[in-house]
């Protein structure tokens, strides 16, 4: 048996026709979402979770379900908002959810606020029971700072979240855009816990360079965007999906099983 993951940053719907028909075809048993986004930080003038679902066929809401966690609110409109999230499908029981925040909630003054470095950030976590084992998926969206380099703050917001992974005691997926790269020191403390794929592969970019506006970080680019699993998940195929423009980040696919001696449930 074996189970397909996308992590994806979607970049407030921007290319939601493309994004759509390729998660359709696809059919992803799990996937990992930032920036989805409501009101006015949607591109396409809804939802962009509503929007996915709705790409996935006629009887979506009964085959898939949407975990949706914001991240901020626009201080003067709450239907504004950017969110952090998990599609998954519903034979998958999720049995629990939670959210790691890496620095303290705040709304915000869309448009006003420009204080990228100090908008709240966190970590969307389920748990889903996945045949005999339970399997947690962490989507995180991870301090953005101008230069995609550690600083002090960066390493401690983010070992919230490694002291959150380090406690499980299943199988787990944590991915999510984290603006650095897999090198830094930052990143560099989930080689304790688990297995950062790109790094092992030794991916060096993840930013879509037809689509980014940071276009002085081309053609080199930078790994920003991560997927670390546990040592009790087996990889069988990882990718970097460079050939449809369905954002300005790259999907990384995984598909994966469960090692034998992976722990069960009852």
């Amino acid at each position: 048996m074996s189970y397909k993951f996308i992590q994806q940053n979607v970049w407030g719907g921007e290319k939601m026709d493309n994004l759509g028909k390729y998660f359709h075809d696809e059919s992803f048993d799990f996937a990992a979402f930032q920036e989805l986004a409501g009101g006015g930080l949607s591109k396409i003038g809804k939802t962009v979770s509503s929007a996915i679902l709705d790409s996935l066929g006629k009887n979506s809401e009964k085959e898939y379900g949407i975990l949706e966690e914001k991240v901020y609110t626009d201080i003067n409109d709450e239907n504004t908002y950017l969110a952090n999230g998990l599609l998954y499908k519903k034979k998958f029981e999720k049995v629990g959810s939670e959210i790691i925040w890496m620095n303290d909630y705040r709304a915000i003054e869309v448009g006003v606020d420009e204080d990228v470095y100090n908008r709240p950030y966190q970590a969307t976590s389920a748990t889903f029971k996945v045949g005999e084992r339970a399997l947690t998926v962490i989507s995180g969206h991870f301090t953005w700072n101008l230069k995609p380099f550690d600083t002090n703050e960066i390493v401690l917001r983010t070992r919230k979240v490694y002291d959150y992974v380090r406690e499980l005691k299943n199988p787990w997926i944590l991915a999510g855009d984290f603006n650095i790269s897999a090198n830094t020191v930052a990143i560099s403390q989930f080689d304790d816990l688990g297995i950062n794929i790109g790094k092992l592969l030794r991916v060096s970019n993840t930013l879509n360079p037809r689509l980014h506006r940071a276009t002085h970080l081309f053609p080199k680019g930078v790994d920003c965007d991560q997927v670390i699993v546990s040592r009790d998940i087996e990889i069988l195929k990882f990718a970097v999906e460079h050939s449809v423009d369905i954002s300005d980040h790259f999907g990384l696919v995984l598909e994966f099983d469960f090692r034998e001696d992976s722990p069960t449930v009852g």
